[in-house]
């Protein structure tokens, strides 16, 4: 019946509009009129149908920022979880770092939940979002303060929320003369507001042709992660002696998987008491879990870490070496190599028969006794 109707009203339209055709045939100007009527009712059912598709996009648009918020958040709680795993576990990794040191030197961990923003910072200064905050960011530290009380995730959260009081009152840790000001969090989101309202089409309608929200999410998919380093009694390692730092590294292969692992002259950087008392020792320790292969100019490397295969090497070239003799370390061919060839060879042999009360190789006993 509906159908009926559409159908009858759609024939009285069409004679009706035939009849004025009719009446108007005569007079050129009414015809005019008519077909500009005409026009404009096609042309506004052409642009209704634009319009209600944009809609539907621009909701789906929406739609899809509105998940893209949920999925932040997940991210955000996953890092909280993956900081609190960290923080529990550093006390058993600092037991462990400290247990070959024995009272020699302390290695500390320091930790801050979140604190690796370096990619976040550059990101916010390539993009100028600092600077969008006040005109000569550089003298206020501006992004230093972003950093401080932000992350990727909940910066752009906060300016695509249009949440102003968010930023104020934000200042540098220690510091409360340099703090950014309700008007000045205005001024950002009002730089970044990535959509206007068109006032013909009464439609909201995407800034810069949408490149503005890109840079937005551009900069919200920007990692950061936990700021996690070691210190060296204390001071951290970065700021130590080369020597120092090597010092602080040698625990580190005892957290590794037990996978082979290559050292390269490990003794470079290492006076003859760490490599006699700790590194020696960790080696010991890590060779019944895991292959472990040195090149090494020290004997007491390969004494007291108890190789358990030693390769003599001869140099032919700079590039090319000969295997001249190998076998264990209580072999006597062996014992005479380290000490013809490593300087203090001796020495190390008889520490260790002292520490672990073992017998002195011949070669020993018969080139100077005990």
């Amino acid at each position: 019946m509906l159908g009926q109707h559409i159908a009858t009203a759609e024939t009285e339209v069409e004679t009706i509009q035939s009849q004025i055709r009719t009446s108007f045939a005569d007079d050129s100007s009414m015809q005019k009129i008519a077909d500009l009527r005409g026009n404009a009712e096609r042309r506004l059912r052409e642009a209704s149908i634009v319009k209600e598709e944009y809609l539907k996009a621009w909701n789906r648009l929406q739609d899809a920022l509105a998940a893209r918020v949920q999925i932040a958040d997940q991210v955000i709680k996953s890092h909280d979880r993956i900081a609190g795993i960290r923080a529990r576990n550093n006390t058993a990794i600092e037991a462990t770092l400290n247990q070959y040191f024995a009272g020699h030197m302390k290695i500390s961990l320091r930790f801050q939940a979140g604190g690796d923003k370096k990619q976040f910072i550059e990101a916010i200064n390539r993009f100028k979002i600092a600077a969008s905050f006040v005109t000569q960011y550089s003298k206020r530290r501006i992004p230093e303060i972003l950093a401080a009380h932000f992350n990727s995730v909940t910066l752009i959260q906060a300016l695509l929320t249009n949440e102003a009081g968010v930023f104020a009152g934000r200042q540098l840790p220690g510091d409360a003369s340099v703090q950014i000001t309700q008007a000045e969090g205005q001024k950002a989101i009002e730089s970044w507001k990535p959509w206007a309202l068109d006032e013909a089409a009464q439609v909201e309608v995407l800034q810069e042709n949408g490149t503005r929200l890109l840079t937005l999410l551009t900069v919200q998919e920007t990692q950061w992660d936990d700021e996690e380093s070691i210190l060296l009694n204390d001071q951290p390692v970065g700021e130590l002696s080369p020597g120092q730092r090597s010092s602080a590294m040698l625990p580190l292969i005892a957290l590794a998987e037990a996978t082979p692992l290559v050292i390269d002259q490990p003794e470079d950087n290492l006076d003859n008491k760490l490599i006699g008392h700790i590194l020696a020792d960790i080696l010991a320790a890590l060779k019944e879990k895991r292959q472990i292969i040195v090149c090494t100019h020290n004997p007491n490397i390969v004494v007291s870490g108890d190789a358990e295969q030693v390769i003599v090497l001869n140099a032919i070239s700079d590039r090319k070496a000969k295997v001249e003799k190998h076998g264990s370390i209580d072999n006597e061919d062996i014992v005479q190599s380290v000490i013809d060839i490593m300087e203090g060879g001796r020495d190390a042999f008889r520490v260790r028969q002292h520490r672990y009360g073992m017998e002195i190789p011949a070669t020993i006993v018969a080139d100077g006794g005990v």
